[in-house]
Formats: C-alpha cells, structure tokens, sequence
C-alpha cells in the first residue's frame, strides 16, 4: 500500500478508484445471484419499493463509496510526500529525524523539499516524538493515513446514505397509510343524521 508514496507522480487515483469500484459491483451482483431466495421475495415487491432499493443502491454506489474516494485523493497532496521524500533523501536531516520533538527548530521553507521543513512540519503538526522518524516510518504513516481517511469517509457517508434511505421509506410507509386510511372511510356508507 505504500508503494504508490515512494513514486507518487506514477500513481494514478483515478484508476485505483475505478477498479475498486468495478470489483465492488462485481461482487455485488455475484452476491446477488447466489441468494435466491432473496430473488424470489424480491418478485413479491412493489414498483416504489423497487425503486426505493435502486436508488439506495445507486446513492451508496456514488455517495458512499465513489464521493469518500475522490474526496479522499482531493486531500491527499503528492507535491506534499515527494517534497517530504526529497527532505529525506537529501541526507540534510539527520537531526529532524533522530532528535526529540522539543529540540527542533523550524528549517528554511522550500517548495522542493530538502531543506527537512516538511520533516519537521509531518513531525510538530502529527506531535510525533518517537524517535528516529525514518522515511519507512514516515511512508508507513502517511499510508496508514490515507486509509483510515478513506475507511472513516465510506463509513460515515454509507451510514448517512442508509439512514437518509430509511427515513424516506419511513415517510413513505407513513403516505401509504394515511392514503389506505382515505380510501377505506371513502368506500364506507355516510349514515343520514337522525333528527
């Protein structure tokens, strides 16, 4: 998973995200075939309630999965990890990466990496103290990064879709009754008032 920090120039977001998703649908309908009986109970189903699963599906599809995803790319900056490579790779930083947090003083900016700024930027914002902060360590934790990003974004944007999904199906049931409520007391006989 780290592979893609050591080249980031040669990692392309866009096609990680589509083969993630295309497997994702694959699997999906594989799953789908291999309940049958799930099949069969879904023939019982109404024409609103089809499309209230559709639409479920489809809004977890793009809001859930495929929004998280791009998002998540949007933020991650590659111009970021190869100036943080290039500060490692400099042999310029020995004492960003093996002394104590507190002892640092913030370097020289340069946008190209080497001067060990963004060493010490990755290393006071994150408050990492333990020590020495390698380029391993520092790749592992930028990917590590990535991925609880992008699981937290799918899991909170899925929760809210469904939740959504319920609520409207909720407010649908609610319709449904009030209208079967309409048409029972419209079938019914008026009684004459008695005088």
């Amino acid at each position: 998973m780290a592979l893609f920090l050591n080249k980031p120039h040669e990692w392309d977001a866009a096609a990680t995200s589509t083969k993630f998703l295309s497997t994702l649908c694959l699997l999906l309908i594989m799953q789908w075939h291999r309940q049958s009986q799930i099949s069969r109970n879904m023939s019982g189903l109404s024409g609103w309630q089809r499309m209230w699963i559709a639409l479920t599906a489809t809004a977890v599809l793009v809001f859930g999965i495929f929004f998280p995803i791009r998002h998540t790319n949007e933020n991650y900056s590659h111009s970021y990890a190869q100036s943080e490579m290039a500060d490692y790779d400099s042999g310029n930083c020995r004492q960003f990466i093996e002394s104590p947090l507190s002892s640092l003083v913030e370097p020289e900016y340069s946008s190209e990496g080497g001067t060990c700024w963004f060493i010490y930027t990755s290393r006071t914002t994150l408050q990492i103290n333990e020590v020495p902060f390698t380029k391993e360590k520092a790749i592992e934790r930028r990917s590590n990064t990535y991925w609880k990003n992008l699981a937290e974004g799918i899991l909170l944007m899925t929760m809210i879709v469904l939740v959504s999904s319920c609520l409207v199906y909720g407010v649908g049931l609610t319709i449904a009754w009030i209208r079967r409520g309409f048409r029972s007391s419209a079938g019914k006989p008026h009684r004459s008032l008695k005088r």
